[in-house]
């Protein structure tokens, strides 16, 4: 029972370390998303590690867990507003990302994570 419960733990709760190459990865996403908001008339945002490690580190749950949307009680530190998304196929460049908040202009920052896992892949953006 304890193991039992010890795994569950450590495969679902558990805060996941996000590593330097999967930051590179994000920053790559990061530019595609302000692609997207360029072709819409929207300003860029400026990357926030904060924002960025927590983005990954959200994305990376959602994708263990197969959650397409937010996850309860789980915004990024000082976030304004989080948008998540989710796609089948991989996209690690961030090419066809899409969330909630992507063609909000009010924001100015933000950070974003994307990861994938049996076929799809997740993505987080955090915005302030």
């Amino acid at each position: 029972m304890f193991f039992r419960s010890w795994l569950l733990m450590a495969l679902f709760i558990a805060p996941l370390q996000v590593q330097g190459e999967e930051l590179r990865a994000s920053r790559v996403v990061l530019s595609s998303v302000n692609e997207i908001r360029a072709k819409r008339g929207l300003g860029p945002l400026k990357m926030d590690r904060a924002l960025m490690e927590r983005a990954q580190e959200t994305s990376m749950i959602r994708a263990k867990r197969g959650v397409s949307g937010h996850l309860p009680g789980w915004q990024g530190l000082h976030a304004k507003s989080e948008g998540c998304g989710a796609r089948d196929g991989k996209d690690l460049e961030g090419k066809r990302f899409i969330s909630c908040c992507l063609y909000e202009g009010k924001w100015t920052h933000g950070g974003v994570g994307c990861a994938h896992f049996r076929g799809r892949t997740f993505y987080t953006l955090l915005v302030r």
